[in-house]
């Protein structure tokens, strides 16, 4: 059955007072569920609310929910809750609010784009063939960002009624995101910045060998390429 979702921000939520705009988005927008962003990279957007300061909105992103922390005893990555909900968990009352009035709820996780695990946990990053490592984006076939990824999940589906899970982003970095505003040089070609972009940490040059790759060839005929 065809059902119409509206895309949230849990700060927008809290700035203009959950249950006044789920009831906007129920007997207004005449919305069957919302879906709010549970786990997010930074962010710097405009708040369009009154009586809001200041009115951009910045957060060095992570959690937007207070985690189960036993969730994640397992895995070697923390969470990490955005700065600005300090002790709150407006997710509880975002919940709590769409059950009172019939609403859906979805959660978006963006699952290896965070500075915030990244400027942490640096043997999860995404390294370039030089040994740089991405400031901003985890390495997917890094078996802790998957077991961590796994206990997000299980954390959010056991703690909250959500209908569904939305998970973006669990991939290696976009092609226009992998030189991560670093300079290059202007002839680097099409070849170039794909050979930049790839991911060789050691978890990559272990799956490689797995497939019979040399991956020490690879990263030196890159090398001597760039």
């Amino acid at each position: 059955m065809f059902q119409t979702y509206v895309s949230c921000h849990l700060w927008d939520l809290v700035d203009e007072g959950i249950d006044e705009v789920l009831g906007r988005l129920k007997g207004e927008a005449g919305a069957d569920g919302v879906s709010v962003t549970v786990a997010c990279p930074r962010v710097g957007l405009l708040r369009p609310h009154r009586g809001v300061s200041p009115r951009t909105f910045r957060s060095e992103g992570g959690l937007q929910f207070q985690p189960n922390k036993d969730a994640y005893a397992a895995t070697r990555l923390r969470p990490v809750v955005a700065e600005w909900l300090r002790k709150t968990n407006p997710l509880a009352a975002v919940a709590e609010g769409c059950e009172r009035l019939g609403l859906s709820l979805r959660g978006r996780i963006v699952g290896c784009h965070s500075e915030a695990l990244a400027s942490r946990h640096e043997f999860v990053a995404v390294k370039d063939v030089f040994g740089d490592l991405h400031p901003a984006w985890l390495c997917p076939s890094n078996p802790d960002v998957r077991e961590y990824l796994r206990a997000l999940v299980s954390d959010l589906s056991t703690s909250y009624p959500f209908a569904a899970l939305e998970i973006e982003a669990a991939s290696f970095p976009p092609a226009g995101g992998r030189n991560w505003g670093r300079e290059t040089c202007a002839d680097l070609g099409p070849t170039g910045e794909w050979l930049l972009g790839l991911c060789f940490c050691e978890s990559c040059r272990q799956a490689a060998t797995g497939e019979g790759i040399d991956a020490a060839a690879a990263a030196r005929a890159a090398t001597v390429l760039l």
